[in-house]
């Protein structure tokens, strides 16, 4: 009886999960207290310390506070709209730029103070910076999921690349200003000896006015030389920061490309043993494409070999950086599918282990559900002593067919009995239509002993039904992008409200009409659910 009650309550979950599908659980905004949040403890705590003195050093020396959070995913809520709500949360944000990256979806998304947002929106420099500092940052992002290296690259280019900026600003500003104070005290010095000069002579003045107006010309141009030549270094010293930067990405990937190839040629060769382990259990045409794919992971192997050896000599990062995408990748790909060709082989391995103990609770089940026929048709005499028969029609053959499907299970365990230890493929084959034997047999008189609590209840269960299925052809409707993808279904759907809303009435076979209903909803939410998910991912994704 304790038993029965937890298949039971089974039963009623999985209906239930069916019915409402799986919560969507998100990320909820934070409250961020320091430079740096990683509730999940993603980074390392010297990467995280890294970021928050290099944030630490912007906001003291140029009032830019910069945040970081980083958050595995953004689940189905807004990125902007998670952000902005973050935000909030932090005190004195006016001027706070906050960045948030979610390493899971290999995003970024960034969200500005007031203040900041004035700024960027009426200065087009600042706009640049802030621009310029997001795509350093998104340049350090090259897989997804973003590995803790690659999450906490992303905040430490930004930080830079905006201190590195405000820097060339500050050297700039004061480069014009000192060079406007400098013009406007000697334009002030020539104009006093043009007067004196005047007074003097006449001829003295013009000469004098035609000299200072020659030397001031040389004047502003020898300034304009000094500040082009001021910020010519500052762009050159820049573009070096720059070089430097992506020389060392592109080192730090062909060390990745190096350390794959030496992973792989390890794996093929562990692939080799188990082909040829495999081969000897289940014989050559079997093994066949697991062959065939090891092959190709060689020639990818030989392939990606040539490519280092590129990668090596070659000077430009972009090409470095192309060539070992190119071997990580293409490794990537045909590893996979050799991991593919593989799995079934430890799957029918494990199969093969696992037999005897599915043959051994075949068995138990086996006996337990024969004790249940009998007791099944004892209940079913018993809730017709209640009920009207016309109400328990539909369950009237379920113990007889229970039997019948006990007895096909019975030849099953038998028959995997006599072949286990010589065919084990045919005798697992026969341990399956015995296990889904019992499970038929099982549901047929669970209905029997679910039924007078059905029936207590018929009528909040047929109007639940109801309601559920109407609610599905809504969502169906709405859904659908293909008019006769679903039409069948809708109809089927249809038709089992009309018969629950009869028997309701007439107390027409109420059962009989509740299962039916039960059993359109379940094949209805079965292919709703995938039009579901795509419709949860394109609203997370908006």
């Amino acid at each position: 009886m304790p038993r029965i009650r937890r298949l039971g309550i089974a039963a009623v979950m999985a209906a239930v999960m069916l019915v409402g599908g799986v919560p969507a659980f998100a990320t909820d905004p934070l409250a961020p207290s320091s430079y740096v949040t990683d509730s999940d403890s993603f980074l390392s705590d010297k990467q995280r310390a890294n970021i928050e003195t290099r944030a630490e050093s912007l906001n003291s020396k140029y009032h830019v506070p910069v945040y970081t959070v980083i958050v595995p995913n953004f689940s189905d809520q807004e990125p902007a709209a998670w952000c902005r709500a973050t935000l909030a949360n932090i005190q004195n944000n006016d001027k706070a730029l906050l960045y948030v990256v979610a390493y899971e979806d290999s995003q970024d998304i960034y969200c500005p103070g007031p203040e900041m947002a004035e700024w960027i929106r009426n200065n087009s420099v600042g706009g640049s910076y802030v621009s310029g500092a997001l795509s350093e940052a998104r340049r350090a992002y090259k897989s997804t999921p973003l590995t803790p290296d690659e999450a906490a690259a992303g905040p430490t280019a930004l930080i830079e690349h905006l201190h590195s900026s405000y820097w060339s600003y500050e050297q700039i500003e004061s480069h014009r200003k000192q060079f406007n104070q400098q013009l406007a005290d000697e334009s002030r010095t020539e104009t006093i000896k043009g007067i004196i000069a005047f007074l003097v002579t006449g001829l003295l003045v013009i000469c004098s006015l035609f000299f200072g107006l020659w030397r001031q010309k040389r004047e502003e141009e020898a300034h304009a030389i000094e500040i082009e030549t001021a910020a010519w270094r500052i762009s050159r010293r820049r573009d070096e920061r720059e070089d430097k930067a992506a020389q060392r990405n592109a080192d730090r990937l062909v060390e990745q490309a190096k350390e794959r190839l030496s992973k792989a040629d390890q794996e093929v060769r562990d692939a080799e043993k188990e082909w040829d382990y495999a081969r000897a259990q289940f014989g050559i045409a079997a093994t066949e494409q697991f062959r065939n794919r090891i092959k190709e992971a060689k020639e990818a192997l030989s392939r990606g070999d040539a490519l280092y050896k590129q990668c090596r000599t070659a000077y430009d990062p972009a090409k470095k950086e192309s060539l070992a995408s190119q071997i990580i990748n293409e490794l990537d790909t045909q590893l996979g599918l050799l991991r593919d060709a593989q799995a079934p082989f430890s799957t029918k391995r494990s199969e093969r282990t696992a037999l005897p103990t599915r043959l051994a609770e075949a068995q138990e089940r086996l006996a337990e559900e024969l004790a249940d026929v009998e007791r099944s048709r004892e209940e079913l005499a018993t809730i017709a002593s209640i009920y009207p028969g016309t109400v328990l029609a539909a369950l009237e053959d379920n113990p007889d067919k229970a039997a019948s499907l006990l007895t096909s299970a019975r030849s099953a365990i038998e028959s995997a009995q006599a072949i286990i230890d010589t065919d084990t493929e045919l005798a697992t084959s026969a341990v399956d239509t015995a296990e889904r034997a019992l499970l038929m047999a099982y549901h047929e008189m669970n209905a029997i002993f679910t039924a007078k609590q059905d029936l207590d209840h018929i009528e909040d269960r047929l109007g639940a039904a109801i309601a559920s299925l109407s609610s599905d052809i809504e969502e169906a409707d709405r859904l659908q992008t293909d008019r006769t993808l679903l039409a069948p279904l809708i109809t089927d759907a249809r038709a089992a409200i009309t018969r629950a809303q009869e028997a309701l009435i007439h107390n027409d076979n109420p059962l009989d009409a509740l299962e039916h209903a039960r059993t359109v909803e379940v094949k209805l939410d079965a292919t709703l659910d995938p039009l579901r998910n795509a419709g949860r991912s394109s609203g997370g994704t908006r």
